[in-house]
């Protein structure tokens, strides 16, 4: 016959059994302290950090943590490319509401495609001046430096007859050392490579420093007396030299594209300005997203440019951008078909007004 129980003697049974189990799972996953944040683990992973218990110290991990890396990325970006073409709205829209976790940021995004867009431009000897031009120089032609040598000489004798300490002392000084480096970079990179051949501007860059001289000539007869000696300065620099400009806008226009998603917020919350829902997180996320679909375009548009379908890339061009910007905005703000496409022909006049601050800014810094 079974001797009887108590509850408390149930109780006192299952709290023993329990314990044995808990000291069992801690000895067969207990792992002591975590690595990284000391904290007490239980188990294959940190509940603090997340960062596994198991460290290994081998290559082949180290290769595995890699790869791992780089799918963990392809998982987010597999969401977000496609999404980007073919429902930018939708994507746009979830991005927006809080789906952050399933794709990738468009700051990041935007970033990314950058460096990509620019890499594969010098790859394939693209430039944002046409898809026609082929393979080019990285280092300044003969000609380009004696019109820094001059340039420099000048600025000195300018420098001489200024009064020390003053704000043109000052001025010249700085543009005297931004030329000396750039100089010294031309001549170290033609130094490095020996193979490295000066070819001569091309039909497309003739006609651009040709425009680029009147422009700065005309602007140079145009100013008044009271202008800004810098500014003189830097209108008779662009007359004399278009291109060496022109260069510096080649080689300074990675940096400035970082400047067309703030250019276009202004114009995109006019748009909306009296759509409150609407904050200007939304417009970002919004330039963001469209701008790393043109930077996807490029690069699609320079490697059939590189395999002789240069007509193809600019039929792209032309005929793509406004079908997707009529996508995005659709879905993104809710919008009917009226208001979309009234939307969409004021987004090209906003990109294209982008596009020449951008320009505008960019030959601001090269002169």
């Amino acid at each position: 016959m079974l001797p009887e129980t108590t509850p408390d003697t149930d109780i006192a049974a299952a709290a023993i059994i329990a314990t044995g189990l808990a000291l069992d799972n801690k000895e067969e996953a207990g792992h002591g302290s975590c690595a990284n944040c000391q904290q007490p683990v239980i188990g294959a992973y940190c509940h603090h950090c997340g960062q596994s218990t198991h460290i290994h110290r081998s290559l082949l991990h180290m290769a595995e943590e890699l790869l791992h890396g780089l799918f963990h990325f392809e998982t987010k970006a597999w969401r977000t490319l496609p999404a980007l073409v073919v429902s930018p709205g939708q994507l746009t829209r979830d991005y927006i509401n809080g789906k952050r976790t399933r794709f990738v940021s468009p700051l990041a995004l935007y970033l990314f495609l950058l460096f990509l867009m620019f890499f594969v431009f010098s790859l394939t000897g693209t430039t944002l001046d046409g898809f026609q031009t082929k393979e080019e120089t990285k280092v300044l032609s003969q000609k380009q430096k004696e019109s820094l040598k001059k340039e420099i000489a000048e600025l000195r004798a300018q420098e001489k007859q200024a009064q020390p300490g003053s704000e043109e002392a000052r001025e010249l000084q700085l543009e005297i050392e931004e030329l000396g480096k750039e100089l010294t970079a031309s001549t170290a990179s033609q130094a490095q490579s020996s193979t490295t051949k000066l070819t001569e501007p091309t039909t497309k860059e003739q006609s651009a420093a040709t425009g680029l001289k009147e422009l700065a000539t005309e602007l140079e007869k145009s100013a008044e007396k009271n202008t800004p000696t810098w500014l003189t300065t830097r209108l008779k620099h662009a007359a004399e030299n278009p291109e060496l400009v022109i260069y510096k806008m080649k080689s300074g226009a990675s940096k400035f594209a970082l400047l067309l998603p703030p250019l276009a917020l202004p114009f995109l919350w006019l748009m909306f300005v009296f759509r409150r829902q609407f904050v200007m997180f939304d417009h970002a996320v919004f330039a963001l997203y469209s701008l790393c679909f043109m930077a996807c375009l490029m690069i699609v548009c320079s490697l059939l440019n590189t395999l002789d379908l240069g007509w193809l890339a600019i039929m792209l061009i032309i005929f793509v951008p406004p079908v997707h910007m009529y996508a995005q905005l659709k879905a993104t703000y809710q919008l009917t078909r009226f208001e979309s496409i009234w939307r969409t022909l004021f987004l090209i006049v906003i990109a294209l007004i982008s596009i020449a601050l951008y320009m505008l800014s960019l030959l601001a810094a090269s002169m």
